[in-house]
């Protein structure tokens, strides 16, 4: 069984750790309840194609001598 709590995220317990666990604030949570989250905030996500501006932009061209280092 998965518990989740605010502070310390998720945890896989089984047998008597459940019901200690419960008693110090934790939740059960399902592994339905956790694909779930996973797959909305998955569409959530931006996946917008940029411009074919910003894809294939012109390429910098360096100008003027290189500059010198010392060395």
């Amino acid at each position: 069984m998965l518990m989740k709590h605010e502070l310390h995220g998720l945890q896989d317990v089984v047998g008597v750790d459940i019901e200690i666990m419960k008693k110090n604030g934790w939740i059960e949570y399902s592994y339905e309840k956790l694909y779930s989250d996973v797959a909305k905030k998955l569409q959530s996500c931006d996946n917008s194609e940029q411009s074919k501006d910003e894809n294939e932009g012109e390429k910098a061209i360096p100008s003027g001598n290189p500059v010198k280092r010392r060395g």
